[in-house]
C-alpha cells in the first residue's frame, strides 16, 4: 500500500462507495495528483479514492480497481455472480500453516 488503506470488512458490511486504485491508474487519472479523498467515475457512480497500491507482479495488477463486493452487487442490481475472489491475509500470521485437503 503507497497511499491510504484497504477495503475493509465495514466498508463491504455499509456497502461504501469507495475504491482503492493501481499506482498506473492513478498515474493515468491524476498525473501527480494525489488521488486520496478524490472521485472516479465508475460505471456512471462516483467513487471516492481511499487507497493507492503498488504491486511487485508489474503493470497489469497496478492497473485494477478494487471496490466492496457489496457495492458491485447493488451496481449490478444484486447480482449474485461473482467474477474474481481475492484472499489476503495477515502477514503477521506467516506463511506456513497446516493445510487440511477433503
Amino acid at each position: 500500500m503507497m497511499k491510504g488503506r484497504y477495503i475493509n470488512e465495514e466498508d463491504i458490511k455499509n456497502k461504501t462507495k469507495y475504491v482503492v486504485i493501481g499506482r498506473l491508474v492513478e498515474n493515468d487519472l491524476f498525473g501527480n495528483k494525489n488521488s486520496l479523498g478524490e472521485y472516479i467515475d465508475v460505471a456512471g457512480s462516483a467513487f471516492m479514492v481511499i487507497g493507492v497500491f503498488q504491486d511487485d507482479g508489474g503493470d497489469n495488477e497496478e492497473r485494477l480497481i478494487y471496490m466492496p463486493y457489496t457495492t458491485r452487487q447493488l451496481i449490478e442490481k444484486n447480482n449474485d455472480k461473482v467474477d474474481q475472489i481475492i484472499v489476503a491475509f495477515k502477514p503477521e500470521i506467516g506463511y506456513a500453516g497446516q493445510w487440511h485437503w477433503i
